[in-house]
């Protein structure tokens, strides 16, 4: 919301009315934002988000951890 009033004001520059074109104008640079995001999300690797989330495909292989055998599902 933030970002659409921001840029509605740039577009629209100073004055007391706000015309319909100025809003379709914006309405449309919007998506753009969402294009720029998307185009950096294409650069990542699978293993961009194991730091931040501990989420591993295979918990026994990963290279932080003590043991390299999975675990076997028994309690202690």
């Amino acid at each position: 919301m933030s970002v659409s009033a921001t840029l509605l004001g740039l577009v629209a520059g100073e004055g007391a009315s706000i015309p319909v074109a100025d809003f379709h104008i914006v309405f449309l640079m919007l998506p753009g934002f969402s294009l720029l995001a998307v185009a950096g999300l294409l650069a990542q690797t699978p293993q961009d988000g194991i730091l931040v989330s501990n989420h591993v495909r295979n918990p026994g292989r990963h290279p932080d951890r003590c043991s390299a055998s999975p675990p076997t599902g028994r309690p202690g």
